[in-house]
């Protein structure tokens, strides 16, 4: 693992603004459910003043994906599989009292390699009879969010959550501005 933090959550310039587009891609995207990616210009289209606020930092977007928690869902344990190691999400709705929780394992954890639901893509289930729970974040706002850290999603509430992730090229930009943050 890379970076040592479970989240941050940070100012995006006109984030007022940013939610109104991020509702339309919510709205465009209302029928898929689980993790979903979808094609980072289409989607980044939609959304200038994300755009503005990722050129302000010379971030460079690779990947977008949709995330849909379903009401009274709980997803497993698991580590973002592929090459990022954070990403930026975004919240569209439902989502102030759903909670990601981050875990340290206290003992050896048994893996599973599994698909998401969505698209099946790859990621790795874990599973350890008495996790460490070491933090807890609700997608009030932008958050970084360190996926290469044991976490889950869990929805109690009688309302779906959806947000949208960004995943960066790794570069110098992107390492400079993940460094401010720590």
């Amino acid at each position: 693992m890379r970076y040592n933090f479970t989240f941050r959550q940070i100012a995006i310039t006109n984030f007022n603004r940013a939610a109104v587009e991020l509702e339309q891609v919510g709205a465009d995207h209302a029928d898929l459910r689980g993790f979903n990616l979808l094609d980072p210009y289409q989607t980044l289209c939609k959304l200038p003043t994300i755009v503005a606020w990722l050129q302000q930092h010379k971030l460079t977007v690779d990947r977008t994906a949709f995330l849909h928690v379903s009401k009274h869902t709980h997803w497993d344990i698991h580590i973002d599989h592929g090459s990022h190691d954070v990403a930026l999400n975004l919240p569209i709705s439902g989502c102030t009292n759903a909670s990601t929780h981050f875990y340290k394992f206290r003992e050896e954890a048994i893996s599973t390699l599994t698909k998401s639901r969505g698209t099946g893509l790859p990621y790795l289930e874990y599973y350890d009879p008495n996790p460490e729970l070491v933090d807890v974040y609700y997608l009030t706002k932008p958050a970084v969010l360190n996926i290469k850290m044991p976490h889950s999603v869990s929805n109690s509430t009688d309302i779906d959550r959806v947000c949208l992730s960004l995943r960066f090229r790794q570069d110098e930009s992107f390492d400079t501005w993940i460094d401010s943050m720590l």
